[in-house]
């Protein structure tokens, strides 16, 4: 079972947080998150047990304890892939920050003619409108 460890001090180690959780049951890996452009530390990570018991204990144990100065918060940690949901910064319909309500601004204007048997179609990307000529 996977933990998030938040309001980590910056100066934390993996040795130091792997050694901190150790006591509540064997614990696979530490890992604390980096900024991926400084590689200064973000303050959150990530403690991996091998038993859920042992896990669900140190939940309980060290959500809210002290640890340099620092109140942490422990909670389970979800995969990120498994909660994408549509809408929101990834779109789900149209891409838009505020959900995805439709494909509305998601192009700047453009004009392509398309050419059917039937007739001649101009297609607006930004208004979203068919015009026939």
């Amino acid at each position: 079972m996977n933990l998030f460890v938040g309001n980590l001090d910056k100066e934390t180690t993996e040795d130091e947080l792997s050694e901190l959780f150790s006591e509540y049951g064997e614990v696979r890996s530490a890992k604390i998150i980096r900024d991926i452009y400084s590689g200064d530390p973000r303050g959150f990570g990530f403690v991996e047990f091998s038993n859920k018991a042992d896990a669900i204990n140190a939940i309980n144990e060290m959500n809210g304890k002290e640890f340099k100065g620092q109140e942490l918060k422990v909670n389970e940690a979800f995969d990120k892939r498994a909660n994408d949901r549509k809408g929101g910064r990834k779109g789900g319909k149209g891409g838009s920050r505020k959900g995805g309500t439709g494909r509305r601004y998601w192009l700047p204007v453009c004009l392509a003619i398309w050419s059917t048997q039937f007739s001649h179609l101009i297609y607006t990307t930004f208004h979203h409108s068919y015009q026939e000529f």
